[in-house]
């Protein structure tokens, strides 16, 4: 009879504890980051500061389950960066905006995500005085893996681990690519029905 019990107990449990990804919940949140570079260069011995990168990344997000466990949604991602050589007078900056779909599967709270962004940038670039600007079309996908860990019944911390690749198409020759690992922490709110 104490196994039965514990089974029924265990059973209502996985129920509320997983009922934040059933069908006509919506999804809203996103996630930030923030990334500090310096480069540097190695001669012999000595080691010289060449230049510093800093950018910040904001993906605001939204999405619905079509299903139990599966949701679809698109979120704005924004992006911002800036590149100072100390050793030539080289400023650039740059700043994007792309819409990014994703579909999201959950078991239990861990999760698969793929996602794709189409999007556009503005580059603006100083060297010794004289400055340029140039726009640039950009697309890129993601796949990855996390977990919605609950704060509360309807809040989770999200961290998530994937490899995903960015490309910046400046003309039809020209196109710089992305590509590697990422680590991101995300926050979510489920509002249910």
């Amino acid at each position: 009879m104490k196994t039965l019990s514990a089974s029924f107990i265990f059973a209502i449990m996985s129920v509320v504890s997983y009922g934040q990804f059933t069908k006509g919940t919506i999804m809203v949140g996103g996630s930030f980051s923030a990334t500090f570079q310096a480069e540097k260069t190695k001669s012999g011995n000595t080691v010289t500061t060449t230049g510093h990168t800093n950018s910040a990344d904001m993906l605001p997000q939204a999405g619905y389950f079509l299903m139990d466990n599966l949701a679809l949604g698109a979120g704005v991602e924004m992006r911002s960066s800036k590149t100072k050589s100390t050793i030539q007078s080289y400023i650039s900056s740059s700043n994007s905006a792309s819409v990014a779909p994703f579909a999201r599967y959950y078991y239990q709270r861990f999760f698969g995500q793929g996602s794709f962004q189409l999007g556009s940038g503005r580059t603006k670039t100083e060297i010794a005085g004289s400055s340029s600007t140039s726009t640039y079309g950009l697309t890129g996908w993601s796949v990855a893996v996390g977990y919605a860990y609950l704060l509360k019944q309807h809040v989770a911390v999200e961290p998530q681990l994937g490899y995903g690749s960015y490309g910046q198409r400046y003309s039809s020759t020209a196109k710089d690519i992305n590509s590697g690992l990422f680590f991101k922490i995300g926050f979510q709110i489920y509002l249910g029905k």
